[in-house]
């Protein structure tokens, strides 16, 4: 079942602008609710092209589907159609608590051939990264590529009752701020920065940037700080997939001045994934892709040609 939630134009630039593009070659911000068998419903929205090839975007932890606005021209330009998607709890996506990151598969491959589409290609940011790996892990043949920026790949060995206690008390911790988080939305966004390394701050003080961020924060909180909690939590449990599965061109995109998802976090994730091409950006952050975006967008395709 497919349920309109609504319509929105957004854009990187000043507040008020819009991308002017034809309304049936390009989308930004149409969002859509699909019933789920199980019960519930999945949220995603589209960016970049209607007929574009598809793209499925994981977001980060604790982040949701508006994320892909900071993607969307760069999805317009090179031609391919942006499906971001609300994990449980999320945005406007139903609650019900992961304990591992496969677990998701089925709400998506519900999606994809919701959609009838064949095959995708998969692009996540920071905490997204397992989630596509598990669906690439899972189903091999509908995955074309996979493109993690800035990965965060905890990848603990196992998880002990001490390692459950502090992820309980994590869990908690994040609950109780983000349930206040639409009372000290601009104290959580200045906090926000004050981690970032100097280019990302360049990039945050982008009124657009700054202003999709602060949507997506919102977003992410719209039912309250426990799935926001719960998605941020699974950063640090155990993976339930074998990362070595993963037979789709993978690429780690990583800024080489991130204080965030730190460089050794993604050259340990290209050791444990064989072939994957690791992507150092120089002098860039966390933020990298607001301005690189046209190179992973490249890869997609060349990917896509090499199957071809």
């Amino acid at each position: 079942m497919l349920v309109p939630v609504r319509e929105e134009r957004r854009t990187l630039g000043n507040p008020g602008e819009q991308v002017d593009t034809p309304a049936n070659s390009a989308v930004s911000g149409r969002t859509r609710c699909l019933s789920l068998a199980a019960g519930g419903q999945l949220a995603w929205s589209e960016f970049g092209r209607r007929h574009g090839y598809p793209v499925l975007y994981f977001h980060s932890q604790g982040g949701s589907r508006l994320e892909g606005q900071l993607l969307h021209e760069a999805a317009v330009a090179a031609g391919f159609r942006l499906i971001a998607v609300d994990r449980p709890g999320i945005g406007l996506s139903s609650f019900r608590p992961l304990t591992g990151h496969s677990q998701f598969n089925t709400d998506l491959i519900a999606l994809i051939d919701h959609l009838d589409l064949e095959t995708v290609a998969l692009l996540s940011w920071a905490g997204g990264g397992p989630f596509a790996l598990a669906f690439a892990q899972q189903y091999p043949n509908r995955v074309s590529s996979v493109n993690m920026m800035s990965p965060f790949p905890v990848m603990p060995d196992s998880e002990s009752a001490l390692s459950r206690i502090l992820l309980a008390g994590l869990r908690g911790a994040i609950y109780l701020r983000h349930s206040l988080l639409s009372r000290r939305v601009e104290h959580y966004m200045d906090r926000a920065r004050e981690r970032l390394c100097y280019s990302d701050r360049k990039q945050f003080d982008n009124p657009g940037v700054r202003r999709i961020l602060r949507q997506d924060a919102l977003e992410a909180s719209r039912q309250g700080g426990r799935g926001v909690a719960f998605d941020s939590a699974m950063s640090f449990r155990k993976w339930d997939f074998d990362p070595a599965g993963v037979v789709a061109p993978v690429h780690l995109w990583q800024g080489g001045a991130d204080t965030l998802s730190v460089p050794c976090s993604a050259l340990r994730l290209h050791a444990v994934l064989s072939g994957a091409v690791l992507h150092t950006v120089a002098r860039q952050g966390h933020l990298f892709f607001t301005t690189s975006a046209d190179d992973i967008f490249r890869a997609c395709r060349q990917a896509l040609a090499q199957r071809d």
